[in-house]
């Protein structure tokens, strides 16, 4: 898969990666001397390096522009559901801070894209649901994204996608 983080590309079994990046900084991956970068010290610099660029970059961005949201608030769109979530859950979903997702939420709210309802069983619990505007808003941020990305990746072969797939379902599960 390329290693578009760093502009080295790394196929076929290359390892090449950001570790020379991070070996130049003193990151995760450096190593001295003669001696083998860590394996997941360097996964874990790329994985960086990618997450940075993803919260900084240019989707974030042409978001930010076009639709008025931050990035939280651009997860909390991808993580509504039709049928409603708990405010819980998506703050979950989106590892944020509840105060941070009920701010993101009122920007949401204020726009008519969601509504809030504390249950009647238990008063505390709210549930997020989506209006037909925010419904449609999810649909086109989604597929805006899917877009962004498929640019992004379209030098990608169908196996390298669903290998990083699979790698990031891992990773996601084992944090």
């Amino acid at each position: 898969m390329a290693a578009r983080a760093s502009g080295t590309e790394a196929r076929d079994g290359d390892t090449a990666t950001s570790a020379g990046t991070a070996a130049a900084a003193g990151g995760l991956g450096a190593t001295f001397g003669d001696e083998p970068a860590d394996p997941v010290a360097v996964f874990f610099e790329a994985f960086g390096e990618a997450s940075r660029r993803m919260a900084y970059s240019r989707i974030e961005q042409r978001l930010a522009d076009r639709h008025g949201l931050d990035l939280l608030a651009f997860r909390l769109m991808l993580h509504l559901r039709r049928e409603g979530s708990r405010v819980g859950d998506l703050a979950h979903s989106v590892v944020a801070h509840a105060s941070h997702t009920s701010r993101a939420l009122a920007v949401l709210q204020t726009r008519g894209w969601i509504t809030r309802t504390a249950t009647r069983a238990d008063r505390r619990v709210v549930i997020v649901r989506p209006t037909a505007p925010g419904w449609n808003a999810c649909v086109a941020i989604r597929t805006e994204l899917r877009g962004a990305l498929a640019e992004r990746v379209h030098d990608w072969t169908p196996d390298e996608l669903r290998t990083a797939a699979a790698a990031m379902r891992r990773l996601a599960e084992a944090l």
